[in-house]
């Protein structure tokens, strides 16, 4: 299991209503409004003078996209209540932080559907 994929199932887990909606990379077509779809964005690892240290920094992003602007910021404040400050064991991680680092919304104007972006940072051990 990814650590993305780890957050995920903490997101579906903390009542958010989007068990079983949370996709990788992309949603399939006729999906079901609301969902979320997750990519990691970027992976930095520390290392020493001996060389890697065993400790992942990661970017990961959420993208939960909803008919109602209410219902998708019901969604993303329930996410980011979840996962912005957590440390801990998180499936098979030990999750150092977490930081909601960037948070922004869209609305598509044809389609009424509206898009909230979680970006988070998480250090955690491989």
């Amino acid at each position: 299991m990814s650590i993305e994929s780890a957050l995920a199932d903490s997101i579906a887990a903390a009542g958010t209503g989007l068990a079983g909606r949370i996709y990788p990379f992309s949603a399939p077509a006729g999906t079901a409004f609301p969902h979320a779809v997750f990519q990691r964005i970027s992976t930095r690892r520390a290392h020493t003078l001996d060389g890697p240290d065993g400790l992942a920094i990661a970017r990961v992003q959420f993208d939960i996209f909803s008919q109602t602007h209410a219902a998708a910021r019901t969604i993303a404040d329930a996410a980011r209540t979840a996962l912005d400050g957590f440390r801990g064991p998180l499936g098979a991680f030990t999750v150092q932080a977490v930081a909601l680092e960037n948070e922004h919304a869209t609305h598509e104007q044809q389609t009424g559907i509206t898009r909230i972006i979680l970006e988070f940072v998480i250090w955690f051990e491989e």
